[in-house]
């Protein structure tokens, strides 16, 4: 019986798999001060790993449509080229999962500091969620608002 237990607490649970993956995204969407273009562009197409190929982007400010992959990776490089640091953080991480079991959706305070905190930032993020290959996606990011 114990040792079900043990096993039971150390599978990952999709709560923690879907919080690991959006902190992951937290620090593939940062930029090191010093990255080389080599290293900018690598995080940068990694940055897709954690969106369906159609995702799509409802966020204030951003004037740029962003509908897929192509559009997300050219803002991503982007991005890279013209800020020499980002930091992110993710926060309050709240989950609800409908009945189906194969979609989520994340209520996120996502905390950004660019360029040595000379533009530092906090907003309201909902991220629609769906198991896509067997991973958690973000298949929608919609702004709920600025704090």
């Amino acid at each position: 019986m114990t040792l079900a237990v043990l096993v039971w607490l150390r599978l990952p649970n999709r709560e923690r798999i879907i919080k690991s993956r959006l902190h992951g995204l937290a620090a593939a969407i940062s930029i090191q001060p010093g990255e080389s273009q080599l290293v900018r562009a690598a995080n940068a197409a990694r940055v897709l790993d954690f969106f369906t190929s159609d995702v799509a982007f409802d966020l204030e400010g951003i004037n740029v449509p962003l509908r897929d992959h192509g559009d997300l990776r050219e803002a991503a490089l982007a991005a890279r080229a013209s800020l020499r640091e980002a930091e992110f953080q993710f926060h309050n991480i709240e989950l609800r999962f409908p009945e189906s079991g194969q979609a989520a959706t994340a209520y996120v305070t996502v905390l950004g500091m660019l360029n040595r905190q000379t533009n530092s930032f906090a907003r309201e993020l909902k991220f629609s969620l769906r198991r896509v290959e067997g991973q958690w996606r973000i298949a929608e990011v919609k702004d709920v608002g600025g704090l």
